[in-house]
C-alpha cells in the first residue's frame, strides 16, 4: 500500500512511480477518510516532503489519528529541497508512540517549493536534480539505497528546527494582488481548508495553514504571495508544462 500527501507534485512523482513498479495505486491521504486502514499484511509506504525536519501538520495528524492494522513493513520516502536533517527522529518517536514497526526512512533530494526562505532553482537545475531524484528512487525499488540515518546532532537539533514551522503555519503573511482572475483552484487545491473566496478573493480563514505553499505555486497568475520574499521568486509545480518534465 502506498500512502501519500504531496503540494507540489514531487511527492505524487515518487508515489505514482512506486505504484507502477509495484503494481499498486497509490492514495492520496487527504482523500481517506476512514479512522482504520487494513494494511493486508503487505508493505505500508508512506510519501511525502521534509517539513522543517519532520512532518507537516497534516500528516503529522493523520498518522496519529489513523489505526493501522497487519503492517507487513514500514517504508518513508521523504522529499526535500535540500537536506532531510534530523527528520527521522520524530517519524521513529511517532511511529514507536503509535506501536508501529520501526520505520525504515529514505530520503530523496528534488526541488525545493519552499520560496519563502529560499529560490526556486532554474528550469536547468530543476531538469538535472530531478533526474538524480529518479535514479535514487530506482535504488530504493531495487534494495540499493541505505536508510536514512542522521548524524547524532541533527537529531538533538531536530526539535528545535521543526520548532520553525509553528512560525511559518500562521497565514498572516499571505496576500493576493490585482491579477488574480478569481479562478477559485487555491480554494480548491487547499489541504487545510484555509482558504475561502470572498467576493471572487481569496481570503485565508484560519490563523494557522500547512504551510504547504500549494496555492502560491498552483495560482495561474502567481497573484499569490506569503510576504515579500516570494515577490519576485520562480513558482515550481512538477508537472509544469514549462518545466519540460512530461
Amino acid at each position: 500500500m502506498i500512502l501519500y500527501y504531496s503540494s507540489t507534485g514531487n511527492s505524487k512523482h515518487i508515489a505514482d512511480r512506486l505504484g507502477n513498479f509495484l503494481n499498486s495505486k497509490p492514495v492520496d491521504m487527504c482523500s481517506i477518510k476512514e479512522k482504520t486502514i487494513n494494511v493486508a499484511h503487505e508493505d505500508l509506504y508512506i510519501v511525502t516532503f521534509n517539513c522543517f525536519w519532520g512532518l507537516s501538520e497534516k500528516v503529522k495528524s493523520f498518522i496519529e489519528q489513523t489505526e493501522f492494522k497487519n503492517i507487513k513493513k514500514l517504508l518513508f520516502i521523504l522529499t526535500c529541497g535540500g537536506i532531510l536533517g534530523g527528520a527521522d527522529r520524530q517519524v521513529e518517536e511517532i511511529c514507536a508512540e503509535k506501536s508501529l514497526p520501526k520505520p525504515t526512512i529514505y530520503e530523496l533530494r528534488m526541488v525545493t517549493n519552499y520560496s519563502i526562505l529560499h529560490g526556486i532553482p532554474n528550469i536547468d537545475a530543476q531538469k538535472r536534480k530531478l533526474k538524480k531524484a529518479d535514479i535514487g528512487l530506482e535504488k530504493i525499488m531495487q534494495g540499493k539505497k541505505k536508510a536514512y540515518h542522521s548524524p547524532f546532532i541533527m537529531k538533538l537539533l531536530q526539535p528545535y528546527i521543526h520548532r520553525s514551522y509553528k512560525a511559518y503555519q500562521s497565514t498572516k503573511p499571505f496576500y493576493v494582488l490585482d491579477s488574480c482572475i478569481s479562478c477559485s483552484q487555491c480554494e480548491k487545491n487547499c489541504p487545510a481548508s484555509a482558504i475561502k473566496m470572498v467576493n471572487g478573493k481569496p481570503q485565508w480563514i484560519k490563523p494557522q495553514c500547512d504551510n504547504c505553499l500549494k496555492c502560491l505555486h498552483l495560482c495561474p497568475k502567481e497573484a499569490i504571495n506569503y510576504g515579500k520574499t516570494t515577490v519576485k521568486r520562480l513558482r515550481y509545480f512538477y508537472k509544469n508544462p514549462k518545466n519540460a518534465m512530461e
